[in-house]
């Protein structure tokens, strides 16, 4: 294994202390800019001081879908969550079940909104409510449309 020195410096800097010394001392140096190693020693201080690979993040949040997007919907009417309302939580409602519980159940949330809409002292339209929550459905269809697309292409 040849390995060039000042590659092996830059590396240093991220290992641990004593890296730099064990490597230069573990094979032969030819002009002050190669190493040579034996491929198993080579593999032992790969295996000694290799940063450890990062574990992957388990996703414990609930994925988007229409509770998102009813969200997203009212924030571009400058409608976002106070502190105290249980917007955030029946969004998660909505996600979980998916679009079509939501499609079922869209007069429980429009009665949702409505009673936010009374807590916070605002108007509120019956009409429009159902028509951003059908919105709503059909942007998460949509869009989980769109990431069974993107998921089929990506196995091949």
């Amino acid at each position: 294994m040849k390995l060039y020195i000042p590659d092996i410096r830059e590396v240093a800097i991220k290992r641990p202390a004593g890296y730099l010394e064990e490597v230069l001392s573990s094979g032969r140096i030819e002009n002050d800019i190669v190493l040579h190693l034996d491929n198993e020693v080579y593999r032992a201080l790969v295996k000694k001081y290799a940063p450890a690979k990062p574990k992957p993040k388990v996703s414990t949040s609930i994925p988007e879908g229409a509770g998102t997007e009813v969200k997203r919907l009212l924030a571009k009417f400058k409608l976002n969550p106070a502190p105290g309302c249980k917007c955030n939580s029946r969004m998660n409602i909505m996600n979980k079940n998916g679009p079509d519980w939501c499609e079922q159940n869209i007069d429980t949330i429009v009665g949702w909104l409505r009673e936010e809409a009374d807590r916070a002292n605002l108007m509120f339209n019956t009409i429009a409510a159902k028509l951003i929550v059908r919105r709503a459905i059909h942007n998460a269809r949509k869009k989980e449309k769109y990431r069974q697309k993107q998921q089929a292409m990506l196995k091949g």
